[in-house]
């Protein structure tokens, strides 16, 4: 199938180095694939296995589809009403034409969430959406620009108004 750019397959299909072909590590070398691929921005990555006996011996054939390279495109935010944009600039980091990676998207939504608890929105809650655009060529190379938009429902804001100790001595 496809190439697995910049790495070493020994690393991710670990046959050797565990000296064995149980099942689970098998299906752990198809996964260690696809994240590797994932992480690069092959969204659609697929590395299924297959086990054939060829002459008394034993043939392990990973098939590598990688599918289209994406990028991120546009980054939004909708619904922010209470805190100021810039206080988001250092989580949102997302850079057009950077590999498009769904587990950063996911991460960022969390720390979104985690600002704003900070900040008294005890029911925040934060989707992010992805768009995946037509195919571009840009410098050369063929990949598929993905937008991304954080929508924000802030909630109500918590404040504290008192606090009082009993008790203490």
């Amino acid at each position: 199938g496809d190439p697995v750019p910049g790495g070493s397959l020994e690393s991710l299909v670990l046959v050797r180095e565990e000296r064995s072909i149980d099942e689970d590590l098998l299906e752990d070398a198809s996964r260690n694939i696809e994240a590797y691929l994932r992480e690069r921005g092959y969204r659609e990555a697929r590395a299924p296995y297959a086990r054939e006996e060829q002459s008394g011996d034993l043939v392990l054939t990973f098939t590598v589809e990688r599918g289209p390279l994406h990028h991120v495109g546009a980054v939004g935010l909708d619904g922010n009403r209470s805190l100021p944009a810039a206080d988001f600039e250092p989580l949102l980091q997302l850079t057009r034409g950077d590999p498009f990676v769904d587990a950063r998207v996911a991460a960022i939504a969390v720390a979104i969430e985690e600002l704003y608890r900070v900040r008294g929105f005890e029911r925040v809650a934060v989707k992010p959406s992805v768009e995946v655009l037509p195919e571009e060529t840009v410098g050369g190379v063929r990949s598929r620009p993905v937008d991304v938009r954080f929508t924000i429902v802030e909630g109500v804001r918590t404040t504290v108004e008192t606090v009082i100790l009993e008790g203490a001595e």
